[in-house]
């Protein structure tokens, strides 16, 4: 373990000591949780915490996110349980890549499987979809526009949303917090799946700000994924339920287990 992932850990370490709250979960997931991470990548920690069963029965709520200023080289910040089920019951596409992710900095395999039960309980495919879709679109227009070459992470920001709405298409299930697990799964045509493989190793040995050229197959790939996209979303649908018992349920479980 490198000598920034033990600073990570020590702030998580500090984080429960001045807050009083226990943490089950903590994820690498900037570049590095994605699998395409330069050698000068930022670390990007993201973590849940656990206030005391006092602190929940309180007349004043606990708050519900901790916040830390980034420094230069990682980043760190984390939910509260209750914001992260609350949002879990939306079918909240950041918090399902984070119960995916492989990449931990702290692991409570009990209460992450609990989350994961509860998050597949409450994914709802299409708002997922177009989360990713949209990510897709805000940095679609400006590569496309884009003079010969552009940065190698800004073609990662649009090709993994689009191979994440493509899985959960092929598969209805939530697609994995790893690109490369995505990749291997969903169908490409293998030209396509090598020049993106061939970038990531690019990427790899490359400082952030490496621009390279976006070919024309991959550039025609990206505007049909897209397109392809859109056009099932416009027409999909998927029912609504509430999930407020088991959202509930989840919430005292977790409590139990980690107090």
């Amino acid at each position: 373990m490198s000598k920034i992932q033990n600073a990570i850990l020590e702030k998580l370490k500090e984080t429960e000591n001045t807050f009083q709250v226990k943490i089950p979960l903590a994820v690498e997931s900037g570049s590095r949780g994605w699998g395409f991470p330069s050698p000068d990548s930022d670390y990007d920690c993201r973590f849940l915490y656990v206030c005391s069963p006092q602190d929940y029965l309180s007349i004043f709520e606990p708050r519900d996110v901790i916040e830390y200023s980034a420094g230069e080289i990682f980043d760190i910040n984390g939910w509260d349980i209750k914001k992260a089920i609350l949002h879990l019951a939306k079918s909240n596409a950041v918090l399902l890549e984070w119960l995916s992710s492989c990449e931990f900095y702290r692991e409570d395999p009990d209460v992450i499987q609990v989350l994961a039960d509860f998050g597949k309980e409450c994914f709802n495919p299409i708002s997922v979809s177009w989360h990713y879709q949209n990510m897709a679109r805000k940095k679609l227009s400006p590569l496309l526009e884009a003079p010969a070459e552009a940065k190698l992470k800004s073609y990662f920001y649009i090709l993994r949303p689009l191979a994440a709405t493509r899985y959960i298409r092929q598969f209805q299930e939530i697609p994995p917090l790893n690109y490369l697990d995505t990749l291997d799964q969903i169908q490409i045509p293998e030209e396509i799946k090598s020049e993106i493989l061939a970038l990531i190793q690019l990427k790899s040995k490359s400082i952030e700000a490496t621009s390279q050229p976006l070919s024309g197959a991959l550039r025609t790939y990206i505007q049909k994924e897209f397109t392809s996209h859109q056009e099932w979303l416009n027409q999909a649908s998927y029912p609504k339920t509430s999930h407020k018992d088991l959202a509930n349920q989840t919430f005292r479980k977790i409590i139990e287990m980690m107090w």
